[in-house]
């Protein structure tokens, strides 16, 4: 299991990422989501976090998959 990566797609615009309890993630902050199989990124925005996972929106056109490795954008205030 890689650090961050897809749990669960809701549907072609919503998807779960797991999350350590201890993350500082935030409502609004970019992710890429990775497609190991092809070559390409993903932009989504993180909607609500919670303790384990968080629930994320696809902002990009490409098809996201269950396993595919997640990687958060820093924060900048």
């Amino acid at each position: 299991m890689a650090q961050y990566e897809i749990v669960r797609v809701m549907n072609d615009q919503m998807f779960f990422v797991n999350v350590k309890s201890v993350t500082e993630l935030c409502v609004g902050q970019y992710v890429e989501v990775l497609n190991p199989a092809k070559s390409y990124k993903t932009l989504s925005r993180v909607i609500e976090v919670y303790d384990k996972y968080a629930i994320c929106e696809k902002l990009g056109k490409h098809k996201v998959f269950y396993g595919d490795e997640v990687r958060f954008r820093p924060r900048y205030n």
